[in-house]
């Protein structure tokens, strides 16, 4: 722990130390290697997105957020065509996850490991839903609920338009209590401290 606060320190000794367009040259090279570590780590889960139906995504627009010990990164990966219908029945990849340390569900008591995964949105009973984290060969390492956290957007999006062409926000990141990561009109929050 002292090491990662120690690069810090010299990041930021290194960006109070040279000019302007230096430190926004320092920060395009860190973020480049960032998005390279989260790219190489998301190589195990491409036979999983074949499988799944997921063509194309791009890590350009993966968020990162980091506090203390652990580092989370995210993207959203759909599945190609999918509409509003299709996603109230069945599961639908909806994107990748990173987590470089353990996440404790407080609502199932299971433990999310750190690790690469594709994440799954299914629909369940009663309007409800969850999100299943797949590793490398597919399985279900966790699985908890969803909270929908715009019903409204949801229930007024039009069912057989193509989710990427609508004015949603694919996924989020919130650091309050908990940390809240969302995707599409969900999202899954873990007790911060825990």
């Amino acid at each position: 722990m002292r090491l990662r606060y120690s690069l810090l320190a010299i990041l930021i000794l290194t960006l109070a130390s040279r000019s302007l367009p230096a430190q926004i040259d320092v920060l395009a090279e860190r973020q480049k290697a960032a998005l390279d570590a989260f790219s190489g780590s998301l190589l195990g889960l491409d036979s999983v997105l074949r499988k799944e139906g997921v063509k194309n995504f791009s890590v350009e627009r993966a968020l990162f957020s980091q506090s203390r010990a652990l580092t989370i990164a995210h993207a959203p990966a759909l599945e190609q065509g999918l509409t509003v219908r299709s996603l109230r029945s069945g599961a639908h990849v909806v994107g990748v996850f990173v987590n470089t340390g353990p996440l404790h569900d407080s609502v199932t008591g299971e433990v999310l490991p750190p690790g690469a995964y594709v994440v799954r949105l299914r629909a369940t009973s009663g309007g409800r839903y969850v999100f299943e984290f797949l590793n490398s060969t597919g399985s279900i390492v966790l699985s908890t609920p969803a909270t929908l956290k715009d019903r409204a957007g949801f229930e007024a999006a039009p069912t057989n338009k193509q989710v990427s062409q609508l004015r949603v926000v694919i996924f989020d990141v919130e650091w309050n209590d908990e940390i809240c990561v969302s995707f599409l009109w969900w999202r899954k929050c873990w007790p911060r401290n825990a």
